[in-house]
Protein backbone atom coordinates (compact mmCIF):
# COMPACT_ATOMS: atom_id res chain seq x y z
CA UNK A 1 0.00 0.00 0.00
CA UNK A 2 1.22 3.78 -1.19
CA UNK A 3 0.23 6.89 0.78
CA UNK A 4 0.82 10.46 -0.58
CA UNK A 5 2.01 12.60 1.59
CA UNK A 6 1.63 16.18 0.30
CA UNK A 7 2.76 18.30 3.56
CA UNK A 8 6.13 15.73 4.26
CA UNK A 9 7.35 15.61 0.28
CA UNK A 10 7.30 11.69 0.85
CA UNK A 11 5.37 8.54 0.09
CA UNK A 12 4.36 5.72 2.49
CA UNK A 13 5.21 2.12 2.02
CA UNK A 14 2.05 0.20 4.25
CA UNK A 15 1.90 -3.28 4.30
CA UNK A 16 -1.42 -4.09 3.17
CA UNK A 17 -2.31 -7.39 5.62
CA UNK A 18 -0.58 -5.37 9.15
CA UNK A 19 -1.06 -1.89 7.91
CA UNK A 20 2.48 -2.06 9.51
CA UNK A 21 4.57 1.57 7.82
CA UNK A 22 7.79 -0.36 6.07
CA UNK A 23 9.09 2.49 4.78
CA UNK A 24 8.78 6.61 3.86
CA UNK A 25 10.65 7.84 0.90
CA UNK A 26 10.91 11.33 -0.35
CA UNK A 27 9.87 12.66 -3.63
CA UNK A 28 9.54 15.88 -5.14
CA UNK A 29 7.12 18.71 -3.62
CA UNK A 30 3.61 18.18 -2.45
CA UNK A 31 3.40 14.68 -3.99
CA UNK A 32 -0.34 14.17 -5.16
CA UNK A 33 -1.18 11.29 -7.72
CA UNK A 34 -0.04 8.09 -7.64
CA UNK A 35 0.16 5.31 -10.28
CA UNK A 36 1.96 1.70 -9.68
CA UNK A 37 3.13 -0.33 -12.10
CA UNK A 38 0.91 -4.21 -12.78
CA UNK A 39 3.95 -5.85 -10.97
CA UNK A 40 4.18 -3.49 -7.61
CA UNK A 41 7.54 -3.14 -8.21
CA UNK A 42 7.54 0.82 -8.98
CA UNK A 43 5.10 3.74 -7.90
CA UNK A 44 5.33 6.93 -10.13
CA UNK A 45 4.12 9.74 -8.22
CA UNK A 46 3.27 13.52 -9.56
CA UNK A 47 4.34 16.64 -7.55
CA UNK A 48 1.37 19.42 -7.02
CA UNK A 49 4.08 22.46 -7.40
CA UNK A 50 6.47 21.38 -9.55
CA UNK A 51 6.45 20.18 -13.04
CA UNK A 52 8.06 16.77 -12.08
CA UNK A 53 7.43 13.27 -11.56
CA UNK A 54 8.72 11.21 -9.11
CA UNK A 55 9.54 7.31 -9.93
CA UNK A 56 9.92 4.87 -6.53
CA UNK A 57 10.96 1.48 -6.47
CA UNK A 58 8.98 -0.35 -4.02
CA UNK A 59 11.07 -3.13 -3.33
CA UNK A 60 14.23 -1.23 -2.52
CA UNK A 61 12.27 1.19 -1.02
CA UNK A 62 14.36 4.37 -2.80
CA UNK A 63 13.73 7.19 -5.06
CA UNK A 64 14.88 6.20 -8.35
CA UNK A 65 14.67 9.52 -10.41
CA UNK A 66 12.54 12.98 -10.18
CA UNK A 67 11.66 13.12 -14.26
CA UNK A 68 11.00 16.79 -15.65
CA UNK A 69 7.53 17.43 -17.22
CA UNK A 70 6.88 20.09 -19.91
CA UNK A 71 3.59 21.23 -17.75
CA UNK A 72 1.51 20.07 -14.88
CA UNK A 73 0.39 16.55 -14.91
CA UNK A 74 -3.01 16.56 -14.99
CA UNK A 75 -4.65 12.46 -16.01
CA UNK A 76 -2.52 9.58 -15.32
CA UNK A 77 -3.26 6.12 -17.44
CA UNK A 78 -1.00 3.56 -17.07
CA UNK A 79 -0.68 1.04 -20.36
CA UNK A 80 -1.59 -2.51 -19.07
CA UNK A 81 1.67 -4.12 -19.45
CA UNK A 82 3.71 -1.27 -17.50
CA UNK A 83 6.07 -0.52 -19.68
CA UNK A 84 4.75 3.11 -20.02
CA UNK A 85 3.12 5.47 -18.81
CA UNK A 86 1.40 8.69 -20.02
CA UNK A 87 0.82 12.19 -18.39
CA UNK A 88 -1.52 14.14 -19.84
CA UNK A 89 -0.57 17.63 -19.32
CA UNK A 90 -2.92 21.17 -19.96
CA UNK A 91 -0.47 23.21 -19.46
CA UNK A 92 1.57 21.08 -21.74
CA UNK A 93 -1.25 21.12 -24.36
CA UNK A 94 -0.87 17.20 -24.79
CA UNK A 95 0.67 13.82 -23.36
CA UNK A 96 3.88 12.99 -22.57
CA UNK A 97 4.81 9.10 -22.62
CA UNK A 98 7.18 7.53 -19.61
CA UNK A 99 9.20 4.61 -19.92
CA UNK A 100 8.92 2.96 -17.22
CA UNK A 101 11.78 0.51 -17.29
CA UNK A 102 14.51 3.79 -18.00
CA UNK A 103 13.02 6.16 -16.31
CA UNK A 104 13.06 8.51 -19.01
CA UNK A 105 10.11 10.78 -21.08
CA UNK A 106 10.37 8.80 -24.47
CA UNK A 107 7.58 10.80 -26.38
CA UNK A 108 5.91 13.62 -26.02
CA UNK A 109 2.75 14.70 -28.29
CA UNK A 110 0.60 18.11 -28.93
CA UNK A 111 -2.79 17.71 -28.42
CA UNK A 112 -5.06 20.69 -28.44
CA UNK A 113 -5.47 23.77 -26.21
CA UNK A 114 -6.13 22.23 -22.45
CA UNK A 115 -6.34 18.28 -22.79
CA UNK A 116 -7.53 16.89 -18.99
CA UNK A 117 -8.14 13.42 -18.42
CA UNK A 118 -7.95 10.52 -20.81
CA UNK A 119 -9.27 6.93 -20.99
CA UNK A 120 -7.50 4.02 -22.71
CA UNK A 121 -9.42 1.44 -25.00
CA UNK A 122 -9.76 -2.36 -23.42
CA UNK A 123 -6.71 -3.55 -26.31
CA UNK A 124 -4.47 -0.24 -25.08
CA UNK A 125 -4.49 0.68 -29.19
CA UNK A 126 -6.08 3.70 -28.57
CA UNK A 127 -6.73 6.75 -26.23
CA UNK A 128 -9.51 9.08 -25.88
CA UNK A 129 -7.93 12.71 -24.45
CA UNK A 130 -11.05 15.34 -23.23
CA UNK A 131 -9.82 19.15 -24.36
CA UNK A 132 -11.90 21.24 -21.82
CA UNK A 133 -11.05 24.90 -23.03
CA UNK A 134 -11.93 23.38 -27.20
CA UNK A 135 -14.94 21.33 -26.42
CA UNK A 136 -13.75 18.25 -27.60
CA UNK A 137 -12.37 13.99 -27.55
CA UNK A 138 -9.61 13.51 -29.19
CA UNK A 139 -8.37 9.84 -30.63
CA UNK A 140 -4.68 9.05 -30.56
CA UNK A 141 -3.29 6.29 -32.22
CA UNK A 142 -1.13 5.03 -29.20
CA UNK A 143 1.02 2.93 -30.77
CA UNK A 144 1.65 5.18 -33.98
CA UNK A 145 2.03 8.64 -31.80
CA UNK A 146 -1.21 10.15 -34.19
CA UNK A 147 -4.52 11.24 -33.72
CA UNK A 148 -6.93 8.32 -35.62
CA UNK A 149 -9.53 10.44 -36.32
CA UNK A 150 -10.15 14.28 -36.72
CA UNK A 151 -11.45 15.42 -33.21
CA UNK A 152 -15.31 14.93 -32.19
CA UNK A 153 -16.69 18.13 -30.93
CA UNK A 154 -18.90 17.60 -28.00
CA UNK A 155 -20.52 19.80 -25.36
CA UNK A 156 -18.93 23.04 -23.51
CA UNK A 157 -16.12 21.56 -21.34
CA UNK A 158 -15.55 17.64 -21.34
CA UNK A 159 -13.88 15.72 -18.90
CA UNK A 160 -14.68 12.36 -17.04
CA UNK A 161 -15.08 9.43 -19.26
CA UNK A 162 -16.39 5.92 -19.09
CA UNK A 163 -16.55 3.00 -21.67
CA UNK A 164 -19.97 1.26 -22.04
CA UNK A 165 -19.86 -2.77 -21.61
CA UNK A 166 -19.90 -4.30 -25.18
CA UNK A 167 -23.08 -6.27 -25.91
CA UNK A 168 -23.23 -9.10 -27.67
CA UNK A 169 -22.73 -9.02 -31.02
CA UNK A 170 -21.33 -5.32 -30.89
CA UNK A 171 -17.79 -4.56 -32.21
CA UNK A 172 -17.01 -1.69 -30.03
CA UNK A 173 -18.14 0.48 -26.64
CA UNK A 174 -20.15 3.56 -26.36
CA UNK A 175 -17.76 6.24 -25.31
CA UNK A 176 -19.68 8.15 -22.47
CA UNK A 177 -18.25 11.52 -21.87
CA UNK A 178 -19.52 13.93 -18.64
CA UNK A 179 -19.76 18.05 -19.52
CA UNK A 180 -19.65 19.63 -16.25
CA UNK A 181 -20.38 23.13 -17.80
CA UNK A 182 -22.97 22.44 -20.45
CA UNK A 183 -24.63 19.18 -18.21
CA UNK A 184 -24.99 16.60 -20.07
CA UNK A 185 -24.20 13.16 -21.48
CA UNK A 186 -22.38 12.69 -24.90
CA UNK A 187 -22.50 9.22 -26.50
CA UNK A 188 -19.66 8.55 -29.23
CA UNK A 189 -19.45 5.60 -31.39
CA UNK A 190 -15.61 4.27 -30.87
CA UNK A 191 -16.52 2.24 -34.39
CA UNK A 192 -16.85 5.09 -36.27
CA UNK A 193 -15.44 7.90 -33.57
CA UNK A 194 -18.90 9.89 -34.30
CA UNK A 195 -21.56 12.27 -31.86
CA UNK A 196 -24.32 9.88 -31.22
CA UNK A 197 -26.13 12.04 -29.14
CA UNK A 198 -26.27 14.71 -25.82
CA UNK A 199 -28.03 12.98 -22.74
CA UNK A 200 -29.33 16.07 -20.69
CA UNK A 201 -28.44 14.66 -16.84
CA UNK A 202 -28.90 17.59 -14.76
CA UNK A 203 -26.98 20.50 -13.71
CA UNK A 204 -23.02 20.47 -13.24
CA UNK A 205 -22.58 16.68 -13.04
CA UNK A 206 -19.11 15.53 -12.18
CA UNK A 207 -18.31 11.73 -12.21
CA UNK A 208 -20.17 8.60 -13.96
CA UNK A 209 -20.17 4.82 -12.76
CA UNK A 210 -21.12 2.31 -15.54
CA UNK A 211 -22.93 -0.69 -14.03
CA UNK A 212 -24.48 -3.83 -16.86
CA UNK A 213 -27.57 -5.27 -14.96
Amino acid sequence: MVVSNRDDSSISILDATSLASLAVVPVAKQPEQLAILPDSSKVFVTSGTANLISAVDLKQKVLLANLSLGGAAGDLIMKPDGGELYVISPEANGLQAINTWTHEVADTMVLGSSPAFAIMNYDASEMYVADRTASRVIPVDILNRRMSAPPIAVGVSPFFMRFSPVERGAKSPMLLVVDESSGDLAVIRTRSDTLITLIPVGSRPQRLAVKTF
